[in-house]
């Protein structure tokens, strides 16, 4: 079996550490922009200030972008959070604008992890592929991914390291943001 992960991982393209912060962070901008929000108006409505609002638009800012404030950002732009995840190359290929304070229900946190973690252990069977061996290919402990999956104790993974799973198994990280079916919320 260890044989096998590590010519799977050899083949896996993993993207560098800064590739999906370089991403959420020019969506963020350019949605917030589209939308008419100052980084004063944005960082009142989720709860920061101005500057962290600027340190995330900031390019080689990686620090503090929790998947949480992604989600505040999103609900308050009342748009999904998979289009903070585009990668267009012109940046203006986004194909619904909503209106500015017209806003969708504010999630808590927890409500996106647990949609990321639905979603990191739904592919991680459909690509057939055992906690052990994910732990393998994304360099952490099994007890880490079990431990994500379960979401007991809560674990709150970086951006870097949800991008790394999403290399690994293969798959766009938007596919980490799909609602399961069933879901009430």
């Amino acid at each position: 079996m260890a044989k096998k992960i590590v010519e799977i991982k050899d083949k896996i393209k993993y993207h560098n550490n800064d590739y999906y912060y370089d991403i959420v962070r020019r969506n963020i901008k350019i949605y917030r922009k589209l939308l008419g929000y100052t980084q004063d108006e944005l960082g009142e409505k989720i709860g920061v200030y101005k500057q962290y609002i600027s340190q995330i638009e900031r390019k080689n800012y990686t620090k503090n972008i929790t998947i949480g404030i992604i989600g505040k950002i999103a609900d308050v732009l009342n748009i999904d959070i998979k289009c903070f995840f585009e990668n267009s190359n012109n940046g203006n290929e986004f194909l619904e604008i909503p209106e500015k304070n017209k806003q969708k229900k504010l999630y808590d946190e927890d409500y996106y992890y647990d949609i990321i973690r639905y979603n990191i252990k739904r592919y991680r069977i459909i690509k057939g592929y055992t906690q052990e061996q994910l732990a393998e290919l994304v360099d952490n402990s099994i007890y880490y991914i079990c431990q994500i999956e379960t979401g007991n104790p809560k674990k709150y993974f970086t951006l870097e390291f949800l991008g790394r799973i999403a290399d690994a198994l293969e798959i766009d990280i938007k596919n980490f943001f799909e609602k399961p079916k069933n879901a009430s919320k």
